[in-house]
């Protein structure tokens, strides 16, 4: 029976009574691979054309590293594509000052967009889609509107409107009163302020960045304009923030 490759880490599966006296060799060749997906580090430089991840079976290739340290500056909207696999990826964008879009995404799919010195931790389906599961610093989404607000996650979230969901915001307009927010249509809910009070004309100012904060049935506005910053606001940031 002739070795294989393994569906996932491109592994050399051995054969019934394949190579003999160098059985050893192809095993440790296997463990080190493996090794690769859960410490191994690919750096890639974003330049002028899309960077498709190395994917040769048998050894060391791109795709099955873990962690991907982008530097460099891309001159045009560049793609970095990975295989269509179950995977985990660590993603460091470090360079790209100034630099044109720079896209994630599975051979297949769409996928999202890299922003400069965020990182990312990114789940492959297998199915053509790359999941973020969380980011660092937050994606600011900018909500527009002046009184029915609503905006989008580059990647739209699983769900969203439950206790505990947050999302950092920049207001386009100012309110005209009473206020909702509404992200990737998943469902407007009111905002208000100090827990559950309404908003009131001009609460909300343009160009105004906010911390939205779900109770499952509202979200709770973190800011304020300033000089007007109440207890109950500032007790509540600092709970989130510390």
């Amino acid at each position: 029976m002739a070795s294989t490759a393994s569906t996932l880490a491109k592994v050399e599966l051995q054969g019934a009574a394949d190579n003999p006296g160098t059985w050893h060799t192809a095993l440790n060749d296997a463990l080190t691979f493996h090794e690769e997906d859960y410490r191994g580090t690919v750096a890639l430089t974003a330049g002028g054309s899309n960077i498709t991840l190395t994917d040769t079976q048998y050894v060391t290739n791109q795709a099955r590293q873990l962690f991907i340290n982008i530097t460099g500056t891309a001159t045009t909207a560049i793609a970095i594509i990975a295989p269509d696999r179950s995977q985990f990826y660590i993603i460091d964008m470090l360079g790209n000052p100034d630099g044109n879009v720079v896209t994630f995404k599975p051979a297949s799919g769409t996928g999202f967009t890299l922003e400069r010195y965020h990182q990312y931790i990114v789940r492959m389906d297998g199915g053509g889609n790359a999941e973020v599961v969380a980011q660092k610093p937050e994606e600011v989404v900018t909500l527009a509107g002046t009184g029915t607000y609503t905006g989008s996650f580059s990647q739209a979230p699983v769900a969203a409107n439950y206790d505990g969901f947050m999302a950092y915001v920049t207001f386009t307009s100012a309110n005209v009163g009473a206020a909702t927010a509404n992200f990737n249509s998943k469902g407007a809910l009111a905002i208000t302020k100090n827990g559950t009070t309404a908003l009131a004309a001009d609460d909300i100012v343009a160009g105004m960045k906010a911390l939205l904060v779900c109770d499952g049935t509202r979200y709770q506005i973190i800011a304020a304009k300033m000089g007007t910053v109440d207890e109950g606001q500032l007790a509540l940031f600092s709970e989130i923030i510390l």
